[in-house]
């Protein structure tokens, strides 16, 4: 759960940075993962 967590914290930090950076294509790419990884931890 732990390595989880840290994984989507990461994803977070990406799409900020590519959102802010404009890659908002991207950035939505990570977003998704964050919620991919989330949505595994509740199941």
């Amino acid at each position: 759960m732990k390595d989880a967590l840290g994984a989507a914290r990461s994803y977070n930090n990406m799409g900020y940075i590519l959102r802010r950076n404009g890659d908002k294509t991207k950035a939505l790419e990570a977003y998704a993962e964050v919620e991919k990884i989330l949505s595994e931890m509740i199941h």
